[in-house]
């Protein structure tokens, strides 16, 4: 995704062949209408997903790449406050969350949310607060053993998901 003053924002789909080139099969600009195309916090997995997730007017939405329409969506219970962080974590099917950081003043939520059918399932299944603001978060997977996989950064074949 990608902001044009005076055009809007352009999505960028690739398509990405193991041990090819990866090769741009479109660029899309946003309708403007959508929450997506103003969304000031964007979050999409880094492979295989047709899913993308923002957070517009401190609200969640769901885009679908492949129709092309949104989905306004809801977290059971998230505590109130700003909504200033939001990432989709997906290291395989037992590791797929929606993680969503809330502000309330000088204090600060995270809850992560398992996802059924492209949407946060039910109430967190971990979560985590803490004093000050939440600039960064950052993942480590256990160590395997090839020392490849340390950090979800040099995962490798799979790319990082967003934001990172």
């Amino acid at each position: 995704m990608f902001d044009v003053p005076g055009e809007g924002r352009y999505m960028v789909i690739i398509k990405s062949v193991y041990g090819k080139k990866v090769k741009i099969e479109e660029v899309r600009l946003m309708d403007p209408a959508l929450h997506i195309a103003k969304a000031e916090i964007i979050a999409g997995r880094g492979k295989e997903n047709n899913v993308i997730y923002c957070i517009d007017d401190n609200r969640l939405y769901r885009y679908s790449v492949t129709e092309g329409s949104e989905t306004s969506l809801t977290f059971d219970e998230l505590p109130g406050g700003n909504i200033t962080y939001l990432s989709n974590l997906f290291y395989g099917e037992e590791f797929d969350f929606i993680v969503v950081g809330v502000q309330n003043g000088d204090k600060y939520t995270m809850a992560m949310y398992g996802i059924a059918g492209g949407q946060p399932a039910g109430t967190p299944v971990h979560t985590f607060t803490g004093t000050g603001e939440v600039k960064k978060v950052c993942y480590v997977i256990p160590y395997n053993g090839t020392g490849i996989n340390s950090s979800p950064f040099t995962r490798y074949p799979d790319p990082p998901t967003i934001p990172y």
